[in-house]
């Protein structure tokens, strides 16, 4: 995807309902709007979290008069889930009895809340049990993926799991090859894989992170953004791929 109909795709995302619509006008698949979606309101999360926890009282208040956690969420532009979290905590929850309601609101004994924490859930995007298991499915599924592209191979590698049961302490990345292989013209030592969008945002983030350090450590290496990348973004020393150049 180019950058100008990135950034229009980008500027257009705010609900749901508009999936669909979107998915046909720029020709990439609902589950793409979706993810890109989740990526844009983790990072609205970040920048408007200390300004919401300031308000955290007057939500309790609000909610306490009765406003649901959901029109409090909407009233403050923030996830439905976290909006309950954070009325829960104020009013004395502990975290881990807000986990657990998370986790099973049919056993919740109080109707009021019950009522409206299944109502949360059920509209959020990102920060429901259900949701994040959906995030960590993805990643697992751009795993497999490249798992099973290297052992058509016959490539040697360590996964980041094997080595952590091996007791390594550091940054390990994905796939950690045993020998380099060729790939788009070059030797690759390692593969990273995002189970997100790449745009420029995405890629300077997972380079700060994780990659810059691969790269000292084990040399030049790959990473592959599931959903797509914007066109033509790459940063030093990684090469950056969605799953079409990894096809047989």
């Amino acid at each position: 995807m180019d950058q100008a109909a990135y950034s229009a795709l980008y500027s257009r995302l705010t609900k749901p309902d508009d999936y669909a619509e979107l998915a046909r006008e720029y020709r990439i698949t609902k589950e793409t709007v979706h993810v890109l979606h989740c990526q844009k309101i983790v990072r609205e999360v970040k920048s408007r979290h200390s300004y919401v926890m300031q308000k955290a009282p007057e939500m309790l208040e609000r909610w306490k008069r009765g406003e649901t956690f959901l029109k409090l969420a909407r009233h403050f532009d923030f996830p439905p889930a976290l909006t309950a979290s954070i009325i829960l905590r104020t009013d004395g929850y502990s975290r881990g009895h807000i986990q657990q309601m998370m986790k099973e609101p049919s056993s919740i004994d109080k109707p009021r809340i019950r009522r409206e924490l299944e109502e949360a859930l059920e509209n959020e995007l990102v920060y429901s049990p259900q949701r994040l298991t959906e995030q960590v499915e993805r990643g697992k599924r751009t795993e497999n993926y490249i798992a099973r592209w290297l052992d058509k191979r016959n490539a040697q590698y360590t996964t980041e799991a094997q080595a952590k049961e091996a007791g390594h302490q550091g940054k390990t990345p994905d796939f950690l090859l045993a020998h380099p292989i060729d790939f788009q013209g070059k030797k690759i030592n390692w593969i990273e894989c995002k189970g997100s969008f790449g745009d420029p945002k995405e890629i300077r983030i997972n380079y700060r992170k994780q990659l810059m350090h691969y790269l000292e450590l084990f040399g030049y290496g790959v990473v592959l953004y599931w959903y797509g990348v914007v066109d033509g973004h790459q940063v030093k020393d990684v090469g950056i791929y969605e799953p079409s150049a990894f096809r047989d």
